[in-house]
C-alpha cells in the first residue's frame, strides 16, 4: 500500500471538501466550513485558481491533503508559497504521509524560486508543532497572524466607499 501524490483536479472537489471538514473537525471549528464542494469545483477550474492543492491517495482513497496559495515577501521581492491546510486522516498519521504532502509542496516552492513557505500551526496543536519542528520550520515570534473577516472586514472597506463610515468610528 503505497501512498500516490497528484495534484487535485475540478473533479476532485467531494474529496477535497471531506478533507476539509476533516481538519475542521479535529481543530474543533465543525461548523466553520462554509465553502461546498460545487463552490470548490467551480473554483479550481478557473483559469487562474485561487489555490492549489495536492491530494494523498492510499489504494485510490483520499487519505491527507495541502491546500496552499501564492504569497509575496516586499522586503525580499520574492514570491512565496502559503500553506492553508495540511490535513491527514487519523488511521494515516505517523506514516509519512504528511511529511511527502510538504515535501511536495516545498519542492513546488523550489521550483517557482519562492523565498519561503509559510503557514501557520494552531498553539495547542502540539503534535503539528513537533511535526513541523521536526522538519526543519521554525516559528517566528517577531508577527502574529492578524485576520479581518466578515462585519469587521465589510466596516473596514466602507471607508472608501463614497459617503462611506468615518475612519474615525474604527
Amino acid at each position: 500500500m503505497k501512498t500516490a501524490i497528484r495534484v487535485a483536479a475540478p473533479g476532485d472537489a467531494a474529496a477535497v471538501h471531506l478533507l476539509l471538514r476533516g481538519l475542521a473537525e479535529y481543530e474543533g471549528e465543525e461548523g466553520a466550513v462554509e465553502v461546498t464542494p460545487d463552490v470548490l469545483r467551480g473554483q479550481m477550474a478557473w483559469r487562474q485558481p485561487p489555490f492549489e492543492c495536492l491530494l494523498a491517495e492510499r489504494d485510490g482513497r483520499p487519505v491527507g491533503l495541502a491546500l496552499f496559495y501564492p504569497s509575496y515577501s516586499p522586503w525580499r521581492g520574492r514570491p512565496g508559497i502559503h500553506l492553508g491546510a495540511l490535513f491527514v486522516v487519523e488511521e494515516e498519521r505517523r506514516r509519512g504521509v504528511g511529511a511527502a504532502l510538504l515535501g511536495r509542496v516545498a519542492a513546488v516552492a523550489v521550483e517557482r524560486e519562492c523565498g519561503a513557505l509559510e503557514f501557520a500551526a494552531l498553539n495547542w496543536n502540539d503534535s503539528a508543532v513537533t511535526f513541523y519542528d521536526r522538519l526543519g520550520a521554525r516559528a517566528t515570534s517577531d508577527s502574529t497572524l492578524y485576520r479581518i473577516d466578515d462585519e469587521a472586514l465589510e466596516k473596514l472597506a466602507a471607508i472608501t466607499r463614497p459617503g462611506g463610515a468615518d475612519r474615525r468610528a474604527l
